[in-house]
């Protein structure tokens, strides 16, 4: 899990709380994260709230289930991202609109899901951009599927240099590649793809060597 407001990151006491209480959820021992996440006394971190939500709805190590606790930390979780993406927190909307598009947390909502994708995306969050593009692709989220605007969210994504995006516009350039200079771009993209870590790139470099 990320933290979404970049004021706590693995370095802070609020971040490395959260990152303990993390994994003390990951293996069930709940009384464990609620003593750290109580410890967390700065609101303004939405996954402090989706955490303790998580305890509630699943019960265990000595935490009774608890259905309305669970509502309200969640309800707390959804306010928050609301707030800071009111801020300006791109990472925060993007998240928000992932919880709209799937109905995780609040109801499902494709066109507020949309919306907010869109708007991160034109604000210039890469990944959001990225996956604007595979919606249109597939025809996700209430949409057709329509090339025209998935290629426009890819060449934003490919802008924004978002390695996913790097790689995948380097082969479609490889693939319709008329001229060598086509064909150059399309390796550039992937080299950059895989400088960036991701391992598909890499992974097709280590092909054509």
């Amino acid at each position: 899990m990320c933290v979404i407001n970049d004021k706590y990151n693995s370095d802070s006491k609020a971040g490395l709380l959260l990152l303990e209480a993390e994994k003390y959820c990951e293996n069930h021992q709940f009384l464990e994260a609620i003593r750290l996440l109580e410890n967390i006394q700065e609101n303004d971190m939405p996954e402090k709230f989706f955490l303790l939500g998580y305890v509630y709805e699943t019960g265990g190590d000595g935490v009774p289930q608890d259905t309305e606790k669970a509502k309200f930390f969640y309800g707390r979780y959804a306010e928050e991202l609301s707030i800071l993406f009111g801020k300006g927190n791109l990472e925060a909307g993007f998240v928000m609109a992932g919880k709209y598009q799937y109905g995780q947390i609040v109801p499902r909502s494709e066109k507020k899901a949309m919306d907010i994708y869109e708007r991160c995306a034109e604000h210039g969050h890469a990944q959001a951009a990225f996956h604007l593009s595979t919606i249109w692709q597939y025809g996700w989220c209430g949409v057709i599927a329509n090339e025209a605007q998935q290629m426009y969210w890819l060449d934003r994504a490919v802008f924004l240099e978002w390695p996913e995006a790097l790689y995948h516009k380097g082969l479609i350039l490889l693939k319709s590649a008329i001229t060598k200079e086509q064909k150059k771009h399309g390796l550039e993209l992937i080299n950059k793809a895989a400088k960036a870590g991701f391992w598909p790139a890499l992974e097709h470099l280590s092909t054509v060597k």
